[in-house]
């Protein structure tokens, strides 16, 4: 269960499909070029255990070519603070009522894969690579989730999909291997594609070859959660 409470006088987030909370400023704001300004929402979310509140930006700073700095909540109450950057030449000027930010909630996945070697079970701890990928897919996620909206083939939730491709990663280092091959016929596929820009900005690859056949991804043996 999510609930909210709100500052006096302050303005009510809206709520779309079920589970994407959109915040507004509270009062005018100036963001300065190379700085970095805090914005209070005057909006504290309390969500129940086992969930996830990912921050991310909105439109309108998209379009003021402001940048949001994303993040992934696990607390169970929280005020929504917003930290967003200028990196442009001039002063952004935003009025009470913009859109400053979008909080998608979603469920916490666990995954364990075991795997029998040699007659003996060997169990992998994956805990660290799914909190790396959460935290590096966020922003991935309500752009996923809205595609799927309008696809006209179903296709998995963006948690049914991480799950699947991290029981895929771990059973590759399982097996000994340090690479894995999503052909374009797999489920995965699509999901791969919506992550892309994510997936190449983290640690855990060394390089990943996309290609309309197929995508290879090549694990870093370096990585801490690998």
């Amino acid at each position: 269960m999510i609930t909210f409470s709100i500052q006096e006088n302050s303005i009510k987030p809206t709520i779309e499909h079920d589970r994407l909370m959109k915040l507004y400023l509270q009062e005018d704001v100036t963001v300065y070029p190379n700085e970095v300004t805090n914005i209070s929402t005057g909006v504290t979310i309390n969500q129940s255990d086992g969930m996830i509140a990912t921050i991310m930006g909105s439109s309108a700073t998209f379009n003021s070519r402001l940048l949001v700095h994303n993040d992934v909540v696990f607390n169970s109450t929280f005020e929504v603070v917003v930290k967003i950057f200028n990196p442009n030449q001039y002063p952004v000027y935003l009025k009470r009522g913009t859109e400053i930010v979008n909080v998608l909630f979603s469920h916490a996945v666990a995954v364990d894969v075991n795997v029998n070697v040699n007659s003996s079970e060997v169990k992998s701890d994956n805990n660290g690579l799914l909190e790396v990928l959460q935290t590096s897919l966020a922003s991935a996620h309500v752009g996923y989730e809205m595609d799927s909206e309008f696809d006209e083939d179903e296709r998995m939730s963006f948690e049914d999909a991480l799950t699947e491709f991290v029981s895929r990663l771990v059973k590759a280092l399982n097996d000994g291997s340090n690479s894995l091959y999503i052909d374009a016929n797999d489920s995965l596929y699509e999901f791969i594609q919506s992550t892309y820009d994510e997936l190449i900005t983290t640690k855990i690859f060394e390089y990943i070859e996309n290609t309309d056949l197929g995508v290879l991804l090549k694990l870093n043996s370096e990585s801490e959660v690998v």
